[in-house]
Formats: structure tokens, C-alpha cells, sequence
């Protein structure tokens, strides 16, 4: 059996909503869809980056594309706003219970 992570994101309502719309007409759970999201994205940035040891600046402005994407499609959003873990789970001292 293939072992998963959990990974924690915070969306906005609209997000949240126009997700769980488009998880239900492909008939996924949510994280199903956020896990299948994420894998397209992965590959998608790995497709780019492969290709940029290879040419020239036509690759890298394909890969800027693509991280202007995930921004434009994300407003307002900074991985500087995210809580630590244990902040988030309310761990005090390495509690991991």
C-alpha cells in the first residue's frame, strides 16, 4: 500500500465553494480533488523545469506563466499568512498528541 501526507491549505470561501461544486460533478471527496490538483501541478512545473536544462528563455517564460497562474488564481495569498504547525494544531512544547 502506498503511504500518503496530509497537507494543510487555507482557501478563501469561493474556492472552497467552486470546489466542492467541481468535486461532486467528477464525483471526488474534496481532498481527492485537492491531491489530484496538486499531482497535475507537480507535473506540470516538472514538465517545465526538465525542459529548462535543455533551451533557451522560451522554456523559463513557460514556467513564469505558470507561477503567474497559480497567483492570479490565488489573490491576496502569502506562505508568510500560514500558521506554524503546532501553532495551527494548538501543540504546546512538541505535544504531539
Amino acid at each position: 500500500m502506498e503511504s500518503t501526507h496530509s497537507i494543510v491549505v487555507s482557501v478563501d470561501d469561493e474556492t472552497h465553494r467552486r470546489a466542492c461544486i467541481r468535486a461532486e460533478e467528477l464525483q471526488l471527496s474534496l481532498p481527492e480533488l485537492a491531491a489530484a490538483a496538486l499531482a497535475n501541478a507537480v507535473e506540470k512545473v516538472e514538465t517545465s523545469e526538465d525542459s529548462l536544462g535543455h533551451s533557451t528563455g522560451a522554456d523559463r517564460r513557460n514556467l513564469d506563466h505558470l507561477i503567474g497562474e497559480i497567483r492570479a488564481a490565488h489573490p491576496g495569498f502569502r506562505a508568510s499568512d500560514n500558521l506554524p504547525r503546532d501553532e495551527l494544531y494548538g501543540r504546546i512544547d512538541g505535544d504531539r498528541t
